[in-house]
């Protein structure tokens, strides 16, 4: 194992040449559903176990959050996705806001197990990563940091099409995701959080 995740390709580890080809695959089965989705999550399971195996030895995806984290940000992640939902669940059920239709086991699989864990990488891993680099030649690391939460949960909210309370709610669910990542270091807390927050939003709203 270790052997062949030494291999490189045209200056890419094999591990991060796996994670290019599985953001790329991501992509395309969202925007054009090109891409059988059980074959995603087959893919993107596998790729997250060869690129966790070795991730605490490649700087690259170091640097952009994917290495370990306190377990102590784990219990932190839970429950922040617990008080968000909460907020967002009191402020439906007083306005009466339209819920979601059925979930499909698909669908659900989908948000909780593939897209938390692609989003994190490219919204608090790669987008968050570049705007604090280039922020911190503005101020210190406090005001890089917190402006680069705050950018990229809004990026993350406006890129999720909603308008008036759901686009409020996913720019607050995108900088706590942001905060966790800063604070710890690694965008798994904010993948913990975000598929936590998928679990309790899909299974409170659903109907039929």
């Amino acid at each position: 194992m270790g052997s062949i995740m030494s291999l490189s390709f045209g200056g890419l580890s094999a591990l991060e040449s796996l994670l290019l080809v599985w953001l790329a695959v991501w992509l395309i089965a969202v925007v054009s559903y090109g891409v059988p989705i059980w074959w995603v999550i087959a893919f993107c399971g596998l790729s997250f176990c060869a690129l966790t195996w070795r991730m605490a030895h490649v700087g690259a995806l170091a640097k952009i959050g994917l290495k370990p984290a306190d377990v102590m940000f784990s219990w932190i992640a839970v429950a922040a996705a617990v008080g968000v939902f909460l907020g967002f669940w009191l402020y439906v059920k007083m306005w009466h806001l339209p819920v979601y239709g059925p979930v499909p086991l698909i669908r659900f699989v989908w948000s909780v197990g593939v897209a938390p864990l692609n989003e994190e990488l490219v919204f608090r891993g790669l987008l968050f990563s570049f705007l604090e680099k280039q922020l911190l030649r503005l101020g210190d690391g406090v005001f890089a940091g917190i402006a680069a939460v705050l950018i990229a949960g809004l990026i993350f909210g406006v890129m999720h099409s909603r308008s008036g309370v759901y686009l409020a709610f996913t720019v607050t669910a995108g900088c706590v995701y942001g905060l966790l990542r800063w604070r710890s270091g690694s965008v798994l807390p904010a993948v913990i959080c975000h598929a936590c927050l998928n679990v309790l939003v899909l299974s409170a709203f659903r109907r039929g």
